[in-house]
């Protein structure tokens, strides 16, 4: 009996340590792939947002070229078949503001464009947008300021993407004007 007690002693001492170790082992195996996940949804995020920055930059890009192609064809648009003057109200603000208008409604993202003093008041600027234009116009050579949406109350329902605002410069007799 007695030999029998110190037998099951000693394989619950010998199973007590393989536990102890294999407990061990399972405990930094679970905590590297923690870790591993938390990097892997970082890098994951940081992809994610750097897709949305460039996606945001081509549409601002696109919209500031429908701008462009419109403020060095003010001439011919706005000349009738014998050459003579007639604005046809098309200039690069209205383009602008249609294109943008067109886009919000089929893509669900917001293009909007503001500057300090507004002559129509749909394009006055929010906080947020006040608060990007004045870190623009204190640094002329920064192309573009983004911040993530989810922080800007008018703009929650997009889920954390970020927002641009875009500073161009479209032609002399243009304002200068920002985009986002």
């Amino acid at each position: 009996m007695f030999e029998i007690r110190r037998k099951l002693g000693e394989i619950f001492i010998k199973n007590s340590l393989s536990l102890r170790f294999m407990l061990s082992i399972a405990a930094v195996v679970t905590v590297l792939m923690t870790i591993n996940l938390l990097w892997n949804i970082h890098q994951y995020s940081l992809q994610a947002e750097e897709e949305m920055r460039e996606k945001a930059a081509v549409v601002a890009r696109q919209l500031i070229a429908t701008r462009s192609v419109i403020a060095l064809r003010q001439d011919n648009i706005n000349s009738d078949s014998q050459g003579h003057y007639e604005f046809k109200h098309l200039n690069p603000a209205a383009v602008g503001k249609e294109v943008g208008d067109f886009f919000n409604q089929s893509s669900g993202y917001k293009i909007k464009q503001t500057r300090f003093s507004v002559r129509a008041p749909e394009n006055t600027p929010d906080s947020f947008e006040i608060e990007k234009m004045k870190v623009l116009a204190a640094n002329s050579d920064l192309p573009a300021v983004w911040m993530p949406l989810v922080l800007h109350a008018a703009v929650k329902e997009q889920n954390g993407y970020p927002e641009e605002l875009r500073q161009s410069k479209i032609k002399p007799s243009c304002c200068s004007i920002l985009q986002a």
